[in-house]
C-alpha cells in the first residue's frame, strides 16, 4: 500500500483542481471531449504507474531469489550490440 502513495499523491490533487476547479470556473461542464480526455489521460498515467510498479517490484523479487537477469539486460550484451548491432535488438538500436 505504501507504494501507491505516490500515485493518490499525483492522482487526487490533480482530478480535485481539474474537475472541482479548472473546469468549472470556465465553463467546461458535462461529458465532452475535455473531460474525457482529462480522465482518460489521468487513467492512463494511473495504469502506467502500476504496471511499473509491478515490474519493479517483479525485477526486486528475481533479484532476491538470485535468478539471472535475461540475456538482453546483461551490461557485456548491451555493449556488443552497441559496438556491432546484429539482429532484430540491433535494427532498432540502428
Amino acid at each position: 500500500m505504501r507504494d501507491l502513495l505516490p500515485l493518490v499523491g499525483f492522482a487526487v490533487p490533480t482530478l480535485i483542481t481539474a474537475y472541482g476547479v479548472v473546469m468549472p470556473r470556465h465553463g467546461i461542464t458535462g461529458v465532452n471531449e475535455l473531460t474525457l480526455g482529462f480522465g482518460s489521460a489521468v487513467v492512463g498515467a494511473c495504469a502506467t504507474y502500476i504496471v511499473g510498479l509491478r515490474a519493479a517490484l517483479r525485477r526486486r523479487a528475481d533479484a532476491a531469489a538470485g535468478s539471472a537477469a535475461p540475456r538482453w539486460r546483461r551490461p557485456a550484451w548491451i555493449a556488443r550490440q552497441s559496438a556491432r548491432p546484429d539482429g532484430i535488438a540491433g535494427w532498432l538500436l540502428g
